[in-house]
């Protein structure tokens, strides 16, 4: 799921993130366009 978020500071290939998770989450930083990619493909097939 896509979530909303407020980065901040960047530094040695990372960034801060100020609101949007709790820390719990678990992320994708690398190939995150082919997980856009099976979101929108499941998308389409559920019609939303």
């Amino acid at each position: 799921q896509a979530v909303q978020v407020l980065a901040g500071r960047q530094a040695a290939g990372r960034t801060e993130i100020l609101r949007g998770l709790t820390g719990s989450e678990r992320v994708a930083s690398a190939n995150a366009f082919l997980l856009k990619a099976e979101m929108a493909k499941g998308e389409a097939e559920h019609g939303h």
